[in-house]
């Protein structure tokens, strides 16, 4: 599932300000201006600078518009994470020292886990559509003070396995390539897999789960349905 571009519609970007500002420390009438972090990639298919700066620049002047914060001034600083685990927080410290109040991203899982877990610590909110992997769903040691409002693997496993579950399946056999749909996220059929896996393993015993990591030779991938998956979870 591939994540739609109009999740930064202008209706999502006023909510999601409006948000950030509910969930802010309270700031004293004289403090009007509340600095906003845009930490996306510059260049990514789905969550790039030029996609979602456009969106964030009108929701802006519609708040204004309609007076929606008539005592808070809204200043976006750009932060380019380039989808990595290390420039993300580095960029996060210096937002902090500048006096940042809320993050809008990162949207790259592993660079959205570095920021959402130092965020707690300052007490500012972190608003994204990423986060699809599993692991953010832990908001009671770690991510407490993330959003997230796009689509998650927790929610694709759940669908799945009530899918299973209706046919009442006994087996199933996962193969995916963990570099595979890079150009949406980093290792992105990774982190599915890893949710499903998961997902089996702690969750649903009664179903017999097992997974292969698909080489990069297309040449091995008939073995691999003949032997692993014919040979084992074909049905009687």
């Amino acid at each position: 599932m591939v994540p739609s571009v109009e999740f930064w519609s202008l209706p999502v970007m006023l909510q999601m300000i409006v948000v950030i500002i509910a969930l802010l420390p309270k700031i004293e009438l004289s403090q009007i201006d509340v600095k906003i972090a845009l930490m996306v990639p510059e260049n990514h298919s789905y969550f790039s600078r030029m996609m979602v700066e456009p969106a964030i620049e009108e929701a802006i002047v519609e708040v204004r518009k309609r007076e929606l914060l008539p005592f808070h001034r809204l200043n976006v600083t750009k932060y380019n994470t380039q989808c990595d685990s290390v420039r993300a927080p580095v960029a996060a410290f210096r937002f902090m020292d500048d006096g940042g109040h809320a993050f809008f991203g990162p949207v790259c899982d592993y660079s959205l886990a570095a920021v959402a877990r130092y965020a707690p610590e300052w007490g500012l909110p972190v608003i994204s559509p990423g986060g699809l992997a599993q692991d953010f769903l832990d908001k009671k040691n770690e991510y407490k003070t993330l959003t997230r409002m796009g689509m998650a693997f927790d929610s694709m496993t759940r669908f799945l396995l009530a899918a299973i579950a209706h046919y009442r399946w006994p087996k199933m056999k996962l193969l995916y390539d963990p570099y595979g749909q890079s150009a949406i996220s980093d290792r992105f059929c990774f982190l599915a897999g890893s949710a499903i896996i998961k997902e089996i393993q702690t969750e649903r015993t009664d179903i017999k789960g097992d997974y292969t990591l698909l080489t990069t030779d297309p040449s091995t991938y008939g073995k691999v349905l003949r032997e692993d998956v014919g040979a084992k979870y074909s049905s009687k």
